[in-house]
């Protein structure tokens, strides 16, 4: 497989598996509007962490530490959620896509 095509996979993944679980922690009126902001913070982490992991070889550990950190920003502010809500559903969500990720390469491997 391409190196692209893992990225691309991966992505995929990470924005399903987030979107799933944030939909289903908060159950929101306005889906469509959660949906895009969560697409859409997921279209600079992503890109972001693949970056930092594969270009200048930084840990995991914390590129997903500043993963969780930008994100739960995001839904703070865009969500007008207080902090404790706020980080609970980014460190859900990443742990939710990190997984899936890695049962779904264990699975296709």
């Amino acid at each position: 497989m391409f190196i692209e095509d893992a990225i691309l996979r991966a992505y995929a993944i990470t924005i399903i598996s987030e979107i799933i679980i944030i939909l289903a922690i908060r159950r929101p009126t306005r889906i469509w509007q959660w949906i895009v902001a969560i697409f859409l913070i997921n279209s600079i982490t992503h890109p972001l962490t693949i970056c930092l992991l594969r270009v200048y070889n930084i840990a995991y550990l914390p590129v997903e530490i500043g993963v969780f950190i930008i994100e739960m920003v995001w839904y703070k502010l865009v969500f007008k959620l207080n902090w404790k809500d706020s980080a609970i559903i980014s460190g859900l969500a990443n742990l939710c896509s990190i997984f899936s990720g890695r049962a779904l390469r264990s699975i296709l491997r």
